[in-house]
């Protein structure tokens, strides 16, 4: 039998490229508005209806709007609620 040793897995484990704590499958912390319209199947209009209404949260870095994944996934969760005719607050 093959003894394992950390030379066998030398690839799979070389994340000095990255930040601390952040690995390539890390989600963002911030969506575009672009990204926020695929994401939800909605329109920019309709998007940026949401952030006007405050429904979704942003922040502006320089003159591009950034919107809080946190929010979207939020927004994401009562929609799907409001599908299956369960309750959201």
């Amino acid at each position: 039998m093959h003894q394992l040793n950390q030379s066998d897995f030398s690839e799979d484990l070389n994340t000095s490229r990255y930040r601390p704590g952040a690995l390539p499958h890390d989600p963002p912390h911030f969506y575009s508005v672009k990204e926020t319209c695929r994401i939800l199947s909605l329109g920019r209009t309709t998007v940026f209806g949401l952030l006007k209404n405050q429904v979704l949260s942003r922040t502006r870095y320089g003159r591009k709007t950034l919107v809080l994944r946190k929010s979207v996934d939020n927004y994401a969760f009562v929609l799907m609620l409001r599908k299956e005719g369960g309750h959201a607050a």
